[in-house]
């Protein structure tokens, strides 16, 4: 658990400011874990092995019909978050 990585600046505000990483609290084994360490820390190089998130492809009427005029691989409409912030 980690707590106390900001600090108020005054007690009549509710601005506060981001505390040093070398500064905050941290306490292990608060809470009984839900899954053992050996589980977590398999689904972790999981999760972290993939490269690419997955993206559904859409049926559209104009499917089929529209290539790419360099290597003739039809195109599709995607569904993706935009990556731009």
């Amino acid at each position: 658990m980690v707590r106390g990585h900001t600090r108020k600046i005054n007690y009549k505000s509710k601005k506060s400011i981001r505390k040093d990483r070398l500064d905050w609290g941290t306490e292990e084994a608060t809470y009984e874990p839900i899954i053992d360490q050996e589980t977590f820390d398999k689904v972790r190089a999981l999760v972290n092995s993939r490269k690419y998130t997955r993206s559904r492809a859409y049926n559209f009427i104009l499917k089929g019909m529209i290539f790419c005029h360099e290597c003739g691989y039809p195109l599709e409409v995607l569904n993706r978050k935009n990556t731009a912030g």
